[in-house]
């Protein structure tokens, strides 16, 4: 078939895919496998590709970053192969559709931010009762039906939506005899003339609403309409530019959706690498832009990684919430273990600040090889009681994680929001896991993180390792040092304990 081009991207198409080259300074494979200057591209594999017979070659292609035509024929020993490095299955013959898909589904990185509940306007005409807790959610209870214009109003946001596609996903609770929806407006950045007008009602509220915002520069406006008479809480509006179906920021990224807790979510990326041991699974620290953090450095250990995201209140929710969504990030992580064919003890839990409460609260559950952490965070009450003395206005969402678990602000709040972590990761058996541990010395979020773990498990788990090291400096001092040793440490595991060597490249 001919070639497909999107308007704003290259592409090239094979003829014959054994003797293609790119760039002669710059081949395509080197040494038998995709260079690296390659990692990144998007692959299109048609029927008749002698790739597909080539196991050594196909294995090295990247994960998640490839067509595969619906007509092409795969043998028996690729098809595991391919599942694991979890293929976009394409009609080719449908030239309009996949060039709709290289259009608007290829595009390289990620985009997201929320749209926060103390950044809207109440109705005057509204007599119920309002109610604004943090970052968390604005809640609004009474009778709606005199309403007639919107009970909610987002202030507007200006978005660069030339030819794109969006996801809006609403964080939103309902009781009582009430049916609320959202009006989302999209007006001309121009002229200001209202373009499109559409509506996302109750029956699609976990699901969201896909927005497309044709030839011409957009402001969003977004509104809430009720009828009836109840309550309502709406948290974060998450908006996102799509993928049309290929996964959630990333390409196969995934959404684990809280249905018992406003739909609210946590993110989920598998890279498949080189399908060797082992499964490192990484906890994105706090971030305001909504994605997936540290692909990049994932990748350069080049085995399988998953990335988990949490994209709650402001920058995060520190992994915790109801029973439901933590049972989905443990299955995920299983799911996938599962299907590389590893074992627990094939598992390494990692991350940074807030990364390091999701690495650590689930390795009581997942029993890891090993967890890798800086700057670890455990008594997430004690965080927010040093806001107001040791670390004043520094960071304001532990406010928020307090309230999003249902704790008063309060010593009493703090001391259970304490106990969250503590009662999970005690009831963890994880005498055989590998504890390594890069902490500040004087930690201004949590300072006793470090002692905490030390004691617990020392006292706990006679003859349990422990790696550890201590930089001078608050939370934030010395983040390159931190990082620098964590990946030191990294690197050694996967020498000595999977005789893996990383070269550079």
């Amino acid at each position: 078939m001919p070639p497909v081009l999107a308007h704003n991207y290259q592409f090239e198409w094979v003829e014959d895919d054994l003797t293609y080259e790119p760039d002669e300074d710059t081949p395509l494979f080197k040494d038998g496998k995709l260079n690296t200057p390659y990692r990144n591209n998007w692959y299109l594999i048609s029927r008749g590709a002698a790739i597909l017979n080539d196991l050594d070659r196909l294995a090295t292609l990247p994960a998640n970053l490839i067509l595969l035509d619906t007509g092409a024929i795969v043998p028996k020993e690729a098809e595991h192969m391919l599942a694991l490095k979890q293929v976009h299955h394409v009609d080719f013959d449908d030239s309009e559709y996949l060039q709709d898909i290289l259009e608007h589904n290829c595009f390289d990185g990620q985009q997201g931010s929320g749209l926060n509940p103390d950044n809207v306007s109440v109705s005057q005409s509204f007599t119920g009762d309002v109610r604004l807790d943090g970052h968390k959610t604005i809640t609004v209870e009474g009778q709606f039906d005199n309403q007639r214009v919107p009970v909610l109003n987002w202030r507007t946001s200006t978005w660069d939506l030339y030819d794109t596609y969006f996801d809006m996903l609403p964080e939103i609770e309902v009781s009582g005899d009430v049916t609320p929806w959202f009006e989302i407006v999209l007006i001309s950045s121009q002229n200001r003339g209202d373009m499109q007008r559409l509506t996302l009602d109750a029956a699609h509220f976990r699901d969201g609403l896909r927005i497309y915002t044709d030839n011409a520069d957009q402001i969003m406006q977004v509104r809430l309409f009720a009828q009836g008479s109840g309550k309502i809480s709406v948290g974060k509006i998450h908006v996102r530019i799509s993928r049309n179906g290929f996964g959630e920021l990333f390409p196969n990224g995934q959404r684990l959706v809280d249905t018992t807790d406003r739909n609210s979510e946590l993110l989920s990326y598998f890279d498949a690498g080189d399908m060797k041991p082992p499964l490192m699974v990484y906890f994105s620290g706090y971030r305001t832009a909504e994605g997936f953090e540290a692909n990049f450095l994932m990748q350069y250990f080049k085995s399988p990684f998953m990335i988990i995201g949490d994209p709650r209140l402001e920058g995060g929710a520190f992994y915790l919430g109801s029973d439901n969504l933590e049972q989905q990030v443990v299955d995920s992580i299983q799911e996938k273990l599962d299907a590389l064919g590893f074992t627990h003890d094939q598992l390494v839990l990692s991350g940074l600040s807030m990364g390091t409460t999701g690495a650590l609260y689930y390795s009581a559950r997942l029993q890891p090889h090993a967890v890798v952490v800086g700057k670890p965070l455990v008594n997430l009450g004690n965080i927010a009681g040093n806001e107001r003395i040791n670390r004043p206005h520094g960071f304001p969402t532990s406010f928020d994680l307090m309230l999003n678990n249902q704790e008063s602000v309060s010593k009493t709040g703090i001391e259970d929001m304490n106990k969250r972590f503590w009662d999970r990761f005690m009831a963890g058996h994880v005498s055989d896991t590998l504890y390594v541990l890069a902490y500040m010395l004087d930690d201004d979020y949590d300072g006793t993180a470090f002692p905490d773990l030390f004691r617990y498990l020392t006292s706990t788990f006679q003859g349990i390792r422990i790696w550890h090291k201590g930089l001078v400096g608050r939370h934030n001092d010395d983040t390159p040092g931190i990082t620098n040793w964590f990946m030191r440490q990294i690197l050694l595991i996967y020498a000595h304990d999977f005789g893996r060597v990383t070269e550079e490249g």
